[in-house]
C-alpha cells in the first residue's frame, strides 16, 4: 500500500513538472535521477535482504549492518564530493557542483534510513511503516509545490521573503527539485533513528564477511536490474544526434521521453501491486498437486488484465497526456508511449515466470538472464539511437525485455515445466497492439468527440475480452484435460 501509494503521490509531480520546468530542466532531473537510482544500489550494497536473513536469527548483526552502512556511506560520499567538480564538469554541467552534493545528502539518508525502515518491516509494524513512508513522500510533493510554484508565480501572489532568500543562493529549478527531496528525507530522518533505539559501533570482520558474502549476488542483480531500467536517461543525451533533435537540445529531448515514460505509470502500479501478491502466494502454492495448473491460470489472467491496461493506455493516450504532460512540447513524442508501456508489460511477465527458479533455488538464472537483458539493452541503444534518435531507445528496452522472457520461458520448460497457455496469451498481446495502432488511426471532430469514443471503446473492448477470455480458458483447459487422460490410458 506504501510503495504503490508513494508511486502515485509522486506521479502527481508530473503535471507540476511540465507545468512549471522547461523540457531541458526536465531532462537534467530526470539524468540526475537516474544516477540517483543507480548509486542507492551502490550505497546500500544488497544490505537490507542480509538484515532481514541474519538479525531475525542474531540481533547482534544490527550493530554490524548499521557500523557498516555508515562507514560506507561517508567514505564513498567523501569521495564523490571530493570529485564533484571533476564529475559535474564530465557530465558537462559546468559550475554545478550543488547537484552532486545535494545528491550525497539524498543517498547518505535515504540508506541510512533503510535500516530503520527494515526494522519496522522486520518488526512488522505495517502501519507505523506506511505512514512514515506516506509522510517523507507527502512533504516532497508539499517542498516541490512550494519551491517551484513560488519560484514560478508573480511576486503578488507568492511568499516574497522566501523568493528573495531563495535567489539569494542563486539556485536553479533543478536545484529546488533536489532540495525538496532533501528536506523531505531530513524532516523525516530524526523520527527514523529513533525507531533504532541504541546503537553500539561494531565492525567484527567475520560478521561483515558474512554479510557481504550473501549480499554480493543481489547487490549485482539489483544493480543489473535498475542499469538496464536507466540506461537510456543516462546515455540518451549523448548518443542523440543533433539533426534528430528538431531544433531541441539533447536535454530537452531527455525530459520528453522521460515524461512519455511516466505516462505508462498505470501499467507499473498494476504490475508492483501483482509482484506483492503474487510471490507469496506462488510459495504458498508451491507444493500443491495442482500447482501448474493454478500458475497457469494466474499467468492467463495476468496477460488478460495487462491487456486491458495496454490498450487504455494506448487509445486513450491524448485524454491521458493532455491532463499530465501540460506543455504542448511534452505531447510530441507521445507515440512512443504504448511500446513503453508494453516493455514494461513484457517485464510483468518476466517477474510472473521467474517463480520458477525461486521455487527450484536456481536464482543465478535471474543474474545470467538479466545480464542478457543489459547487454542486449546497451548494445541496441549505443547502435540505433544515433541512427533513429530516441525511438531507439524504445526498441532497444523492448526487445530486451522480449528476449528476457523467452529466455524466462524457456529455462522454466525445462527446469520447472509449468502448462501456460503459452500462443493464447502471446494472440491477445499481439492482437491487443494492433487493435491499438487501428484506433489511433481513427480521427474525430474535436477533443470531446474523441476522448468519449475511446472511453467507449475502451469499455468494449473490457467487456468483450473478459467474456472470450472466460471461454477461452475453458475450451484450453478441457483440451489439457483430454489430452492428459488419453497419456493416462496409454501408460
Amino acid at each position: 500500500m506504501s510503495n504503490i501509494l508513494g508511486k502515485v503521490l509522486n506521479y502527481f509531480l508530473v503535471p507540476l513538472y511540465t507545468a512549471v520546468l522547461l523540457p531541458q530542466e526536465y531532462g537534467v532531473i530526470s539524468e540526475l535521477y537516474a544516477y540517483i537510482a543507480i548509486l542507492q544500489i551502490l550505497y546500500t550494497f544488497g544490505i537490507e535482504t542480509a538484515y532481514f536473513r541474519f538479525v531475525s536469527q542474531n540481533p547482534n548483526y544490527s550493530n554490524t549492518i548499521i557500523s557498516f552502512i555508515l562507514v560506507w556511506n561517508f567514505v564513498f560520499s567523501g569521495a564523490i564530493i571530493f570529485s564533484a567538480s571533476s564529475i559535474i564538469n564530465f557530465l558537462g554541467y559546468t559550475d554545478k557542483e550543488n547537484y552532486v552534493y545535494l545528491i550525497c545528502g539524498i543517498l547518505i539518508i535515504d540508506s541510512i534510513s533503510m535500516i530503520p525502515f527494515a526494522k519496522l518491516r522486520l518488526q512488522h509494524k505495517a502501519l507505523l511503516f506506511t505512514v512514515v513512508k506516506i509522510s517523507q513522500i507527502a512533504l516532497n510533493v508539499i517542498f516541490n509545490l512550494v519551491l517551484l510554484y513560488n519560484n514560478n508565480c508573480n511576486e503578488n501572489h507568492c511568499f516574497s521573503g522566501l523568493n528573495a532568500w531563495l535567489d539569494s543562493y542563486n539556485l536553479d529549478r533543478v536545484e529546488y527539485v533536489l532540495m525538496a527531496n532533501l528536506l523531505s528525507n531530513a524532516i523525516i530522518f530524526p523520527f527514523l533513528i529513533k525507531q533504532l533505539g541504541r546503537v553500539r559501533f561494531s565492525l567484527s570482520w567475520n560478521k561483515l564477511r558474512v554479510l557481504l558474502v550473501y549480499s554480493f549476488p543481489l547487490f549485482f542483480i539489483g544493480f543489473v536490474n535498475t542499469t538496464n531500467d536507466m540506461f537510456s536517461r543516462i546515455t540518451l543525451r549523448y548518443l542523440i544526434p543533433e539533426s534528430l533533435c528538431n531544433g531541441m537540445n539533447t536535454e530537452a529531448v531527455v525530459g520528453i521521453f522521460v515524461a512519455c515514460c511516466k505516462l505508462s505509470i498505470f501499467m507499473m502500479l498494476g504490475i508492483q501491486a501483482f509482484r506483492y501478491a503474487a510471490e507469496p502466494f506462488y510459495f504458498a502454492n508451491a507444493n500443491n498437486e495442482n500447482r501448474s495448473l493454478i500458475f497457469s491460470h494466474v499467468m492467463y489472467w495476468f496477460v488478460v488484465i495487462g491487456c486491458f491496461v495496454l490498450f487504455s493506455i494506448g487509445v486513450n493516450l491524448d485524454f491521458l497526456s493532455y491532463i499530465f504532460l501540460r506543455r504542448a512540447e511534452y505531447r510530441s513524442t507521445v507515440s512512443i508511449v504504448p511500446y513503453l508501456a508494453l516493455s514494461y508489460f513484457l517485464l510483468g511477465i518476466y517477474n510472473n515466470l521467474s517463480i520458477w527458479f525461486k521455487l527450484d533455488n536456481k536464482t543465478y538464472y535471474g543474474l545470467l538472464m538479466g545480464s542478457i537483458g543489459m547487454i542486449i539493452n546497451i548494445f541496441l541503444n549505443l547502435i540505433l539511437v544515433p541512427i533513429i534518435g530516441y525511438w531507439g531507445s524504445v526498441y532497444a528496452i523492448l526487445t530486451a525485455n522480449s528476449i528476457m522472457v523467452l529466455l524466462c520461458y524457456l529455462f522454466g520448460q525445462r527446469h520447472y515445466p509449468i502448462q501456460y497457455h503459452t500462443w493464447t496469451c502471446f494472440t491477445y498481446i499481439v492482437s491487443t497492439m494492433s487493435l491499438i495502432m487501428i484506433t489511433s488511426n481513427i480521427k474525430y471532430n474535436n477533443t470531446l468527440q474523441s476522448t468519449i469514443c475511446n472511453l467507449g471503446i475502451t469499455l468494449f473492448f473490457g467487456v468483450t475480452l473478459y467474456y472470450i477470455s472466460k471461454r477461452v480458458l475453458l475450451l484450453c483447459d478441457s483440451l489439457v484435460n483430454k489430452s492428459s487422460s488419453i497419456s493416462t490410458k496409454k501408460i
